[in-house]
């Protein structure tokens, strides 16, 4: 969706006077589209930067099977955002020259140490200052000013006016800084201290489009840092030291960029990082060492080589954007990850309490899991690992949750090794399997009730036992050719005796498994929407139309649910322009079987039965892509969902119910709104139990 709402647009669609100018450059399809956006801001709020209305790659509207792993394994804990603090910018400070001028000291002759009132010192364009003899004082920047080896320095706060520039060599220990917007700190020249600059237990606020150039800087024994908007700290090598926790946590909040060319560490005790939504870090490589470190990532992380964790409770959430070389964790680290995490080379997981879960889209060069003893155990894969190479599970467990899969190139497991999968989840090899299995404690197990599926492009072993493979549970083996020994339940099937008994439909979560020749559909979601005619609180019921999904061969199966509106709806179909319909569209109203007419499955009048159709116009890769049109204002326009964006269509579980006509949808969901500013909230919870309904409210909804 382009972005329409322009300053003081926003103001004339909220309905203050507006005159023709503000409207003669915007088409009719841009003005209904803004008006709505306008509309759905003042209703339910400005949505989240990171809300992509259940269309997006962490999405799962699927019920998780995981009796199993209740009984056997228990899911990691995982903190996040909510632990960390941010610092708070101080008020009690002059940063500009108009207020230094009005309440402190102020001259120019170059007699530096002399300008002192109320503890505080002014510098103006000095150049070569020394300021030694300074402690316990704020001194004020104005201008360019250049501090020489002030070493001997305790409880100084350097406050940087707006648009200055300090450089200072030799930066001493006890530092605090604020750095007022536009302001600079350059410390790329140190000579007290053998491994650069080091903030202790200071305080460092960075205001909007101020910067650090630094070689190698640390903060230490609870430093708080906080980097603004459009804010920059440039180091070669950036270290966060706890120092054991025994003065505080160090944090770093980022909202502007961190560019690291070399090493990003945190150690020693609980170091905090997070990286705020839309906000960049970028690191030669990333170490987080000790007990309590943690990263928390709402924006985009890249790490040129290695992310290596250490330690228990050495911990990364990523809830946006992270890629990097290669990805190691050990010693009872976390890893969770609910965005995209991109692993160009392999993914490592070592010790059995390593903790590492996926719930978004993991892609790397190779995998392996391995550890002491019985292995790593606590790896949790809930949506798609995808492994370019080889994965091997060399010791250990790997939990494949529900409705979620695995993609590879090849496939080894060994003798101490268990894959355990959900309902319909899935483990595609593209080339060939090679087992060292003997011992029958492990092997392959389906946990839940409907069928799971290993498919391989063949299978090899590397002992001479009969019994080299085990296979347990409802359990689809989609290998051919296939090795004579195995051992398997009777539950267990195998595609080369013609028992192709499962068919698992593709989603974001899962490659699918295409078992029959004829296809059933198994709708894997449910989109609800709004004809972008809105007047009254009341009109936010998004039934104007209501559809099951699924998508299978480039083709778009819809089960027509809903058709609440009383304007020309058109689904799927290919744009040529606003002016006509959509070719090879559908009108949901008209075009239908038995379902002609309008406000139709929303309360009004007498339900009718539901109708199927499939859209094979062109090719369909994902629901958000399946077109809806509303005739609007001379127009045909498109109902969109764009990520942080106000939207008129929503994807769901399938069995979400939906809204009567003339109901708000915060009436039968009060979670709504918190979940257009927070996408983890899942808003389908309770299903009006808390709302007070009118009669017939769902009443004939599914």
């Amino acid at each position: 969706m382009k972005k329409y709402l322009m300053i003081g647009f926003v103001a004339a669609v909220a309905f203050s006077s507006c005159s023709k100018h503000d409207f003669e450059t915007m088409s009719q399809e841009e003005i209904v589209k803004a008006e709505y956006d306008a509309k759905f801001i003042a209703e339910f709020g400005q949505p989240a930067k990171n809300q992509t209305w259940g269309f997006g790659s962490g999405t799962r509207a699927f019920t998780r099977a995981s009796d199993y792993l209740k009984s056997k394994y228990t899911l990691p804990t995982f903190r996040g955002k909510s632990d960390i603090t941010k610092p708070t910018m101080p008020t009690n400070y002059y940063t500009t020259q108009a207020e230094v001028k009005d309440n402190v000291t102020y001259c120019k002759d170059k007699d530096w140490n002399s300008w002192e009132e109320s503890g505080a010192v002014v510098y103006v364009d000095a150049k070569n200052a020394f300021v030694n003899d300074k402690k316990n004082q704020t001194i004020y920047v104005v201008g360019d000013v250049v501090f020489n080896n002030p070493s001997g320095q305790t409880g100084i706060f350097y406050v940087v006016t707006k648009g200055s520039s300090l450089k200072i060599k030799g930066f001493g220990q006890y530092q605090g800084i604020l750095l007022a917007e536009g302001a600079s700190l350059d410390i790329t020249e140190y000579n007290s201290w053998e491994n650069g600059v080091t903030i202790d237990g200071g305080q460092v606020y960075m205001d909007e489009r101020s910067t650090i150039n630094a070689t190698n800087l640390t903060f230490k024994n609870g430093a708080q840092v906080l980097v603004s908007d459009k804010a920059t700290i440039s180091a070669n090598n950036l270290y966060l030291d706890g120092s054991q926790g025994s003065t505080g946590n160090v944090t770093l909040w980022n909202e502007g960029t961190l560019d690291i060319n070399d090493i990003l560490q945190g150690s020693n005790e609980n170091t905090y990082i997070y990286n705020a939504v839309g906000k960049t870090i970028e690191a030669g490589s990333l170490d987080l060492i000790n007990n309590g470190d943690l990263l928390v990532n709402d924006g985009t992380v890249t790490i040129t080589n290695e992310i290596s964790l250490h330690n228990s409770s050495a911990e990364i959430v990523n809830n946006a954007d992270m890629e990097c070389g290669s990805f190691s964790q050990a010693a009872g680290a976390k890893m969770f990850n609910v965005g995209n995490m991109s692993v160009t080379g392999l993914t490592y997981l070592d010790n059995s309490n390593s903790g590492w879960q996926n719930e978004g889209q993991w892609t790397c060069g190779s995998f392996e899991i391995t550890g002491t003893d019985k292995g790593a155990n606590n790896v949790f894969n809930n949506c798609h690992l995808t492994v370019n190479g080889e994965f091997y599970l060399n010791r250990g467990s790997f939990i494949l949750d529900s409705n979620a899969g695995v993609e590879c190139e090849s496939f080894k497991i060994d003798d101490t090794s268990g894959f355990y999968l959900g309902n319909k989840s899935v483990l595609d090899i593209s080339g060939t399997l090679t087992t060292e299995i003997i011992n029958p404690e492990y092997g392959f197990f389906a946990y839940g009730d409907e069928y799971a599926v290993v498919k391989a492009n063949g299978i090899e072993t590397t002992t001479e036992d009969p019994e080299s493979i085990n296979y347990y549970g409802n359990l689809l083996v989609a290998i051919n050719p296939h090795i004579s020994q195995y051992t398997a339940q009777p539950s267990v099937k195998f595609t080369k005796d013609g028992q192709n008994i499962a068919t698992i439909p593709s989603s974001p979560c899962s490659p699918g498994y295409e078992g029959e020749d004829d296809y059933t559909p198994n709708y894997q979601g449910r989109i609800m929407a709004e004809d972008l005619t809105v007047q009254t609180n009341s009109d936010w019921d998004f039934n104007d139309v209501v559809f099951d999904w699924a998508i299978k061969d480039g083709k778009a199966y819809i089960k027509l649910l809903a058709a609440g509106g009383t304007l020309p709806i058109r689904i799927g179909g290919t744009r040529n322009d606003n002016s006509s319909e959509p070719a090879g569209s559908v009108e949901i109203h008209n075009n239908v079987n038995g379902l002609g007419g309008y406000m139709k499955n929303c309360g009004v009048g007498d339900p009718v039965p539901v109708k199927e159709f499939v859209l094979d116009d062109h090719t369909y890769t994902n629901a958000k892509n399946i077109l809806i049109t509303v005739y609007k204002g001379g127009s045909w326009v498109e109902i969109e969902a764009e990520q942080g964006q106000p939207a008129a269509k929503f994807n769901c579980k399938v069995g979400t119910k939906w809204c009567d006509e003339y109901v708000n949808i915060t009436r039968v969901y009060p979670d709504f709104t918190t979940w257009v500013a927070n996408p983890s909230v899942d808003w389908t919870q309770g299903d009006g139990s808390t709302s007070v309904l009118t009669d017939g409210d769902l009443t004939n909804n599914q």
